[in-house]
C-alpha cells in the first residue's frame, strides 16, 4: 500500500519550460516531454550551469488536476545550482516553499501512475483536503538508472489545504 504523508517542501531554484499539449494531439506525449526537457537542458548547458536533482514535471491542469480539460498544461523543471539568464522558452525562478504538500511514492512504470494518483485523490477527499496549485511528478529513479520500468521510483506531490 502506498503511504501518503503531508510535508513541507523547501524553495528551490529551477530552469523550466512550460507549454500545453492538446490531449487529442497526434504528437506523442513522450516525444513532447522529451522535447521540452531537451530545450531546458540545452539552455542550462549553454549557460555552463549545473543541475541539482531530481528533475520533475509540474502539471498545472489536464493531468492529475482539472482532468476534464482538453489540454495538458505542463512544465518540465530542472533544479539548478545558480541563477542563469532566461531565454524565450526557458524561465528561471525559485519554486516557492510549500508548507503542506501531500506526497505519495509510485514504484513502477509511469504508465500505471494513474492508479497512484487515484489513491491520492481518494485520500485527499477522505481527509478533507483540496489541491492548491500544480501537481509535481518527481523522478527519483528512471531510465537513466535502470532498463526495468518496474524499478522506476516517482513521487507525486500535491500542494494541499484543508477545506
Amino acid at each position: 500500500m502506498n503511504e501518503i504523508s503531508i510535508k513541507q517542501v523547501e524553495p528551490i531554484l529551477v530552469a523550466s519550460v512550460r507549454k500545453p499539449i492538446q490531449k487529442a494531439s497526434s504528437l506523442s506525449f513522450d516525444y513532447f516531454c522529451e522535447n521540452l526537457l531537451s530545450t531546458v537542458n540545452k539552455h542550462i548547458n549553454n549557460m555552463n550551469s549545473k543541475r541539482s536533482v531530481p528533475c520533475l514535471t509540474m502539471y498545472h491542469s489536464g493531468l492529475f488536476i482539472n482532468t476534464d480539460s482538453r489540454q495538458i498544461d505542463m512544465e518540465v523543471v530542472e533544479p539548478i545550482t545558480n541563477v542563469i539568464p532566461e531565454c524565450n522558452d526557458v524561465k528561471v525562478y525559485e519554486l516557492p516553499l510549500v508548507e503542506n504538500m501531500a506526497s505519495i511514492v509510485h514504484t513502477g512504470s509511469l504508465s500505471a501512475i494513474g492508479e497512484t494518483s487515484n489513491t491520492m485523490h481518494k485520500w485527499l477527499s477522505d481527509n478533507g483536503y483540496s489541491t492548491n496549485g500544480p501537481v509535481r511528478e518527481i523522478y527519483h529513479k528512471g531510465d537513466w538508472l535502470t532498463d526495468n520500468p518496474d524499478e522506476f521510483v516517482t513521487e507525486l506531490q500535491f500542494p494541499v489545504r484543508k477545506y
